[in-house]
């Protein structure tokens, strides 16, 4: 037969189906309880750092309304910076001048909340280090 530029199986092909095409599962394709306990384990177990985020924004929250509720409006005012403001993003591993409120120039308990603010984000673990607990004396 001539090639007419057309692709595809040749028109005398035969093409065989060896699949069955009735609903019924076989036996052999029927997910295992092993598989269908595996698959929903995988998908547990994938919720639970979703759960996890979850509730550490939900301490961190609490601990900044916490502590923005125990100080005076001009210490407030110098603590909060509005997401969009490009302040924000001017941090730095070693201390340089920013706006915002030093820690040197919070009272001891108002020093300890944010500290709370700190930890319920980074966890123990994160505030054990020395880098921390050395920012929170005040300088003389």
């Amino acid at each position: 037969m001539p090639h007419d530029g057309v692709i595809g199986p040749h028109p005398h092909a035969h093409h065989h189906h060896h699949h069955r095409h009735d609903d019924t599962a076989s036996p052999r394709h029927a997910p295992t309880r092993r598989a269908v306990l595996a698959a929903g384990a995988g998908l547990l177990a994938s919720q639970v750092p979703v759960v996890a985020e979850a509730q550490v924004v939900e301490r961190m929250a609490r601990a900044a309304i916490d502590w923005l509720a125990m100080l005076d409006e001009k210490r407030r005012a110098q603590a909060v910076i509005a997401f969009a403001d490009a302040e924000r993003e001017n941090w730095h591993y070693v201390p340089r001048s920013r706006r915002g409120l030093a820690l040197r120039d919070m009272s001891e308990s108002q020093r300890a909340r944010a500290m709370t603010v700190l930890e319920s984000g980074l966890g123990r673990g994160g505030m054990a280090g020395p880098t921390i607990s050395a920012c929170t004396a005040p300088r003389r």
